[in-house]
C-alpha cells in the first residue's frame, strides 16, 4: 500500500491571505492625445522604444530581447519569432545559480 507523506502541522504561509489579490481589469488603450503627449515629453533616446511598443504592439519583454538580425529596415519588418523566458531546472539552486546536485 502506498504511504502518504505526513501533513504539515503548521501553515508554512500564515500571511498568504494578506497578500494583495489580482484584479482582473480591462486593458487601457491610450488616446491619440495621450500618445502624442507621451512621445513629446519622453527623452529622445526612449522614443524609438516607445514607438515600437505603441505602434507595433511589441511587449517590453519582447523588445528587450530583440536582436538586430530580426530587424529588416529595408523591408520595414521586425520579426518577433518568440519570447524567451528562462526557467531554471527543478534542481537549480536559485540562491547562487549553481546546481544543487553533482
Amino acid at each position: 500500500m502506498e504511504q502518504k507523506p505526513p501533513l504539515l502541522s503548521v501553515n508554512p504561509c500564515p500571511r498568504a491571505s494578506e497578500l494583495p489579490r489580482l484584479v482582473d481589469k480591462d486593458v487601457e488603450i491610450l488616446t491619440p492625445e495621450q500618445v502624442k503627449e507621451m512621445l513629446t515629453k519622453a527623452p529622445k533616446e526612449l522614443i524609438p522604444r516607445l514607438a515600437l511598443q505603441l505602434f507595433a504592439g511589441i511587449r517590453t519583454e519582447e523588445l528587450s530581447r530583440l536582436k538586430w538580425d530580426a530587424v529588416n529596415l529595408r523591408m520595414g519588418v521586425i520579426r518577433v519569432a518568440h519570447t524567451w523566458k528562462v526557467i531554471p531546472p527543478p534542481d537549480m539552486d536559485r540562491g547562487n545559480g549553481l546546481r544543487g546536485r553533482g
